[in-house]
């Protein structure tokens, strides 16, 4: 798998790669299927910064900057933002209209 998630948007990649390693499957899972992902990003996805600051680790905690650019400029609006929209973004990722995505190298 690649490091830039396509859309089925026509021209919106999302890229993986500005997050650290560890944290790209998980990232992939949740953007692709609607997995929830471990509560530091969940913290992060629902703007709880509170909550990703308090889980976050070693190598996390020094790229919260990165995350938050990420969160910001990388992903679908629908995706992120509350818990509520983020719900949403799972329920509707694990059924069938969901966004379909092509993971590239």
């Amino acid at each position: 798998m690649g490091d830039v998630v396509m859309l089925d948007k026509p021209g919106i990649p999302v890229s993986l790669a500005k997050l650290p390693e560890h944290m790209r499957d998980g990232m992939r899972l949740y953007l692709e299927a609607g997995i929830e992902p471990g509560g530091f990003a969940m913290g992060v996805l629902t703007n709880d910064f509170k909550a990703a600051v308090g889980r976050a680790d070693s190598i996390n905690s020094h790229r919260l900057h990165d995350w938050m650019l990420w969160v910001h400029n990388d992903i679908p609006m629908l995706s992120q933002g509350s818990p509520e929209i983020v719900s949403a973004w799972m329920t509707r990722q694990r059924k069938k209209d969901r966004w379909v995505f092509n993971f590239t190298e």
